[in-house]
């Protein structure tokens, strides 16, 4: 008959020697391990949903199909640039006039059948907000802005689309949404003083 081992009595780690156990603050990691295949992601800090004092958690955010987050996690923007740029894309949603619907093909079809629906106060404000941004960009900041945040294309989408094919184009390109996005930030109060074209 094989001989028994006598097992060891071990002590956890957060317990000192023969003294009672120390409270550890309870950390949870949420950050997911399960990666797709050609992701895009980065690391951002938000506000804990579960936390009872507002603490601040570090969660996997994709930035495929946001270029203005992807700019943030490259360190191409500040934090107000960005909080700009989230600003004129809540304007620009709340002055769609009108809800986009699914055509149901099980449907009959009718001629008109719905009364329009009318203009909302939060869509006047938006529309308001975006006019005060339109007049401060000009007529080429503000295509920039809204082919970048509106449409969601990425600066090298939209350096190709316009033909830009040189580096010095490109780079102009971004430091010309980067001056937008902090004209932006300087018409919302999210910056002060002087706003200068960087390079």
């Amino acid at each position: 008959m094989p001989r028994r081992r006598r097992l060891k009595r071990t002590i956890p780690p957060e317990t000192p020697r023969g003294g009672p156990a120390v409270a550890q603050d309870k950390i949870y990691d949420r950050t997911t391990r399960d990666i797709p295949l050609n992701a895009e992601i980065a690391l951002a800090t938000v506000s804990d949903p579960y936390s009872d004092c507002g603490e601040n958690i570090t969660v996997t955010r994709s930035i495929k199909d946001d270029p203005l987050a992807g700019m943030l996690a490259r360190d191409q923007i500040d934090k107000a640039q960005f909080e700009a740029g989230r600003l004129w894309q809540r304007y620009h949603e709340q002055a769609q006039v009108g809800t986009v619907r699914a055509i149901d093909p099980t449907k009959e079809a009718v001629d008109g059948g719905r009364i329009p629906e009318p203009i909302t106060d939060r869509q006047i404000v938006a529309m308001r907000e975006l006019r005060v941004a339109h007049k401060k960009l000009g007529s080429y900041d503000t295509r920039l802005i809204f082919m970048v945040l509106g449409d969601r294309m990425s600066l090298n989408d939209l350096a190709d689309k316009w033909r830009m094919n040189t580096e010095r184009e490109r780079i102009y390109l971004g430091r010309r949404f980067r001056h937008a996005l902090e004209l932006l930030a300087g018409v919302w109060g999210l910056v002060g003083g002087k706003v200068l074209l960087k390079s």
